[in-house]
């Protein structure tokens, strides 16, 4: 696309460079180099830290059964620990989704210092050592505490599981574990952690950062082994962790985390250590540790909340019992730790060659520790902190982390999954296969760049030796590189391309910033040019003599050029330099300016300034950062797939029982099961599943064949799913089974368990009963064929299944009440397909399960069944979420108003969150919830008398408390309509749930979708007197060299060269009555323009980029600067301009954009 461009009295053109149909990549990613957090930087998914990998459980693996980890027993707010400021004790929001267990007075979570962490012990290295060498004491009565565990030692690897919970605000102090390799898994909240790099050398057994002396680094007490002085390093990455997402974290690598979830919840993850005893470290394992009875290091509580509070540093009065021996431990904490293989650090300063304190910058940082820790600690006094280095029997004194007094050693490139150039060398073993090799070039370039995350793929020939040839590709992901090199595409291109000659392939790290030192370690410069017909042998010629000069420079690493094999005249240069003075070095030689003057005139255009010329910033050891966490990952999965007691399997009899069973054959440990149909019936049916006691069936003592049987079965039933008659749609539902336990299943037809006299088979005992099962699978029916299937889906169970956990109960309502002081969104489907369309459907928040709600005149409690329900619920003035329905599907877009000389901009548009499919009988939406609450569903028909007839879940609510909802999987809901031909498809709402505000899963798109697209800079000029245009790179290369008088201002935002669904195009428009004044409008005001606004001149697409509500990137504001003349700037120079009363109107978001 191009366009020509008159600033006032000169024309010159701007270009979108794409080859092969891909927009090319004209500028590095985007920097990180020290973020400003906003929340745009935070959960930007672009950013290289949000992108550690994602851990996905293997489907059948499960988990020990966590204690007392509920909503109920879960950590409440603590003063200091709150950004919220809530009364003390509130409840915090809860959803980490793994088994648990009531068990009262079991003792299971232990407290450490500085409340950072609640820890329970769910695998150990060996349990029995720990309830009988070390038995742990109760932090509340010195009683002691037998821990619950399964144990590994039997196995070659043994490893270690706890249930962590670290309130907001806390977080260990700086630390390396000598023997441990160690993982975060992420279930709730949000994580900002510091690793090194694996490009430092890993500290080995009993070696202590150096002070500055040379000296180990010990504690004051230290009496282990020989201690030895270890290098420091230069500086930690930072790396921000969300639900689903993990680290690893390798023995011998310094590391540190603390909880920065902005709504002050509890961050949960699971913690694994695992020691490589086969390699030499010592055998045991790190719970050894924390599960001491002297020094009192950990203290065991009964809940993750009583552990928190006896924990925090801030709840405590210095003096006081609980805060002087919560200080103790600190002390008791770092100098026992060698002893377990763990270098305690006293701050980040003490590992870093930069010095330094705590912890590097955060997002946000709160309030401090109430008082200053002391410097030093003597526990024979009675004040242990009235001392000072003159006593001699004081101990430095180890504080938590203090959020307050930031290092600057932190460095914000994580290369979690960095973008990669990858080059593939090819040499032929002899030119007699030179076309068969052109054609498997042509296909395997053509079919790489239709690739997910390819940005292009292109063959080069050696012009001096034409038996070698050369792939150069710029990926947008490593993992996108790793999972090609995976496919069939690449893995017969290679076998081919090996039968006739040799490859080798190079990958290099495309480094998104410069470290924090400010030093770049290597520089590549990939330049891609279309040459001019019959310049083929002087390319050559003054391309080779520039390559044997460049060469002889100190600081050039790689000098290479090529031809296209299948493009004529197409050429590639590809470039190394060491760092950024050894290129500057480069450019600046008279040979350089030489061959620049005589290479332009062989290009096609305007010389080079029409090449698409890319430089990276390349890195290339950082590439190992992936390696290093792909491979610890693997290591996890694998530690898992070793427990006899984690591996879990099914099993059926001839009786129609499913047993879950592991290898070890223990009971405790959960996983989910995951239901599915897509299977149509004449009339609903329901399914469930029941837990029995034995193979036999019978539950209590009562077998199948009792009167009593029923009653039994509903005390341990859980509704599924019902089917009804209504094609593509796909019924889902997770719930947890346990090992060992036995499972039945029913089916319901045209009715529910609970109802009176069900008509109700059992799968146990029946002949008709069908299932086919395989280890990790069962799918059954009650018929002949398969209508349901069951898979074995790991350990963690998802939000909507949360959500839509008292469904299974009977209950057709949406249960957020343990998601306290969190926003929802709902996506949702409604399908019509009966005869009478609703006025109404939504939601309202009743008080409990049952049903009852709050009068809002009396504030009287209104239970289900009363008479006033209806009349109370459907109110003006009492609170409701309604959904889109085809009443109101129907809405006005209005054009926006637009002066482009004199007067204001404006925007007045109906937007609504709702779309049609296209058809009369679906109705897609999205909806806002606030969590904390039960939502019971209603929908509301006009009957024969055209007068409103609402329908609730709750049966006593309706008319002759006829049924209208039922359960068809998680969150979905059959409505039958007021013609009740009982059939419940005659609305089908379907819902999909979300965290609408962090914390929540931050997810990065596959390349080459729209966020990733957003990386090509538009820069501004200064025009006139407060006149601006905003241009490419290309187009300010040319102002630069032809125009003078522009101010170049440098660069306003990023945008994208090529759209997609999501994208929106904004269009350029030239002011014939003001010189150099320019507009940039999307569609809707493009068309106002040309209709009513000649002296405005079209002069075409400009770029892609965000809409103004799209929310997923920076907004861009739009002022009119003077009469006709706009300029568009990001939020804080918005605000600058607003403060400066420049005179400029505000004509508010115009679009959003990477600023």
């Amino acid at each position: 696309m191009s366009g020509n461009h008159d600033h006032g009295s000169h024309d010159h053109s701007t270009e979108v460079n794409s080859t092969n149909g891909q927009s090319a990549i004209t500028t590095p990613p985007e920097s990180f180099i020290i973020p400003s957090f906003t929340d745009f930087d935070r959960y930007n998914p672009n950013a290289s830290y949000n992108k550690a990998p994602t851990f996905e459980f293997p489907l059948n693996v499960g988990l020990p059964l966590t204690r007392n980890f509920d909503f109920e027993d879960f950590v409440k707010t603590i003063s200091g620990n709150d950004p919220l400021n809530l009364p003390d004790k509130s409840d915090l929001p809860f959803y980490p989704g793994i088994p648990a267990l009531k068990s009262p007075n079991s003792y299971q979570w232990d407290s450490f210092p500085a409340g950072e962490a609640q820890q329970f012990l769910t695998v150990s290295v060996d349990i029995d050592k720990i309830n009988v060498e070390n038995t742990p004491l109760t932090g509340d009565g010195d009683l002691p505490v037998e821990l619950e565990a399964i144990s590994t030692s039997e196995l070659t690897r043994p490893f270690t599981i706890s249930t962590t919970v670290t309130p907001f605000n806390a977080g260990p102090i700086p630390h390396i574990h000598w023997a441990e390799d160690e993982w975060f898994i992420v279930l709730q909240g949000e994580v900002d952690s510091w690793v090194m790099s694996p490009t430092e050398e890993a500290y080995d057994l009993y070696e202590f950062p150096a002070d500055e002396n040379g000296d180990p680094s010990t504690p004051p007490e230290y009496n282990g082994p020989p201690a030895l002085a270890k290098d420091q390093i230069q500086e930690f990455y930072f790396a921000h962790l969300t639900a689903g997402q993990a680290v690893f974290l390798p023995r011998g690598y310094g590391h540190a985390y603390r909880n920065a979830s902005p709504t002050g919840e509890p961050l949960v993850f699971l913690t694994i250590w695992s020691r490589d005893i086969e390699n030499g470290y010592p055998e045991g394992g790190i719970e050894e540790f924390f599960t001491l009875p002297e020094p009192r290091i950990g203290r065991f509580y009964d809940t993750s909340e009583d552990a928190a509070q006896y924990g925090s540093l801030y709840n405590k009065t210095i003096g006081s019992e609980d805060a002087t021996s919560n200080q103790q431990r600190f002390v008791d904490y770092k100098n026992t730790f060698p002893d377990y293989y763990v270098a305690m650090s006293g701050n980040y300063g003490d590992f870093l060659e930069s010095g330094g304190n705590w912890n590097p910058p955060l997002y946000k940082d709160y309030e401090a520790f109430p008082l200053t820790p002391p410097d030093y600690w003597n526990s024979d006094l009675e004040n242990p902190w009235e001392t000072d280095q003159s006593d001699p029997d004081a101990d430095l004194y180890f504080p938590a982390p203090s959020p307050n007094a930031p290092s600057d050693s932190a460095n914000f490139s994580t290369p979690f999954d960095p973008q990669i150039i990858n080059r593939i060398y090819i040499t032929l073993d002899n030119n007699s296969n030179a076309e068969q090799l052109q054609e498997l070039l042509a296909e395997y370039t053509s079919a790489t760049e239709a690739v997910t995350g390819n940005f292009y793929s292109e063959p080069y020939q050696d012009p001096n030796n034409p038996l070698s040839y050369f792939i150069v590709e710029y990926w947008n992901e490593y993992s996108d590189v790793d999972n090609f090199e995976k496919s069939q595409i690449y893995l017969d291109f290679i076998a081919e391309v090996d039968a006739i000659g040799t490859t080798s392939t190079t990958l290099d790290t495309i480094n998104p910033i410069k470290d924090s030192s400010g030093d770049v370690t290597d520089i590549t410069l990939v330049g891609r040019f279309q040459a001019k017909p019959d310049t083929r042998e002087e390319m050559i010629s003054i391309l080779t003599t520039l390559q044997e000069k460049t060469l002889q420079e100190e600081g050039a690493l790689i000098f290479e050029f090529y031809e296209n094999s299948l493009v004529p005249n197409e050429w590639v240069l590809f470039q190394k330099y060491a760092d950024g003075p050894s290129t500057t070095f480069h450019f600046s030689q008279s040979y350089f300016k030489e061959f620049d003057s005589e290479f332009g005139l062989l290009l096609v255009g305007n010389g080079v300034a029409d090449g698409s010329a890319i430089f990276y910033v390349t890195d290339e050891p950082a590439s190992s950062f992936y390696d290093f966490q792909k491979a610890g990952l693997n290591i996890l999965t694998e530690l898992f797939q070793s427990s006899p007691e984690l591996t879990v399997s099914l099993e059926t009899n001839e009786s129609g029982i499913l047993n879950v069973v592991n290898d070890a054959g223990t009971s405790g440990i959960g996983i989910v099961l995951s239901f599915s149909t897509d299977f149509l019936t004449d009339e609903p049916i329901e399914y469930g599943l029941f837990i029995v006691d034995d193979e036999n069936g019978s539950i209590d003592g009562v077998n199948p064949d009792d009167d009593k049987y029923l009653d039994k079965v509903r005390e341990r039933s859980s509704i599924l799913l019902n089917t009804i008659d209504l094609e593509d749609l796909e019924g889902y539902r997770e719930v947890f089974v346990e090992t060992s336990q036995y499972y039945g299943f029913y089916q319901v037809t045209d009715g529910s368990i609970w109802d009176q006299s069900p008509e109700i088979e059992f799968s146990i005992g029946n002949e008709n009963f069908f299932r086919s099962t395989n280890s990790n699978q069962i799918e059954f029916s009650f018929n002949e064929g398969l209508d349901l299937s069951a898979q074995l889906n790991g350990p963690v169970k998802g939000l909507n299944a949360q959500i839509g956990e008292l469904q299974t109960q009977g209950i057709n309502i949406l249960d957020t009440s343990t998601l306290v002081n969190k926003n929802l969104t709902a996506e949702s489907h409604l399908s019509i397909n009966g005869d009478n369309e609703p006025t109404k459907i939504g939601f309202y928040a009743v008080v409990d399960a049952e049903g009852s709600i709050v009068d809002p005149d009396t504030g009287a409690i209104i239970e289900v069944g009363d008479p006033r329900y209806t009349e109370i619920v459907m109110s003006e003035n009492f609170p409701k979420i309604y959904l889109d329905s085809p009443s109101d599907s129907d809405h006005v877009h209005d054009d926006s108003d637009h002066t482009h000389d004199d007067s204001d901009h404006t925007h007045d548009d109906d937007d609504t969150d709702h779309t049609h499919d296209g058809t009369e009988n679906h109705v897609h939406g999205e909806s806002e919830f606030t969590g904390g609450e039960f939502y019971a569903p209603f929908v509301t028909f006009t009957d024969s008398q055209e007068q409103p007839l609402t329908y609730f879940a709750y049966d006593e609510a309706n008319p002759n408390d006829s049924k209208h909802f039922i359960s068809l999987g998680e969150n979905n809901f059959g409505i039958e309509d007021n013609l009740q031909d009982g059939d419940f498809n005659d609305l089908v709402l379907e819902l999909e749930f979300e965290f609408t505000d962090p914390p929540f899963t931050v997810t990065h798109h596959p390349g080459g979708e729209d966020d990733e697209l957003l990386n090509t800079p538009i820069y501004r000029f200064r025009t006139g007197d407060a006149t601006y245009v905003y241009v490419g790179e290309q187009e300010r290369q040319s102002i630069l060299q032809n125009y003078p008088t522009f101010v170049d201002e440098g660069e306003a935002f990023k945008v994208a060269t090529q759209t997609n669904d999501d994208l929106i195009s904004i269009y350029r428009f030239r002011n014939e009555d003001l010189p150099g004044a320019y507009i940039y409008v999307g569609e809707e005001e493009r068309q106002s323009i040309l209709e009513d606004y000649p002296n405005f001149v079209d002069e075409g697409l400009a770029f892609y980029t965000y809409g103004a509500d799209a929310d997923k990137a920076n907004d861009i504001f739009r002022f009119q600067t003077i009469p006709g003349s706009y300029m568009f700037v990001g939020d804080e120079e918005r605000q600058s301009i607003t403060q400066s009363n420049y005179g400029f109107t505000d004509q508010g978001i115009a679009f959003e954009a990477l600023n």
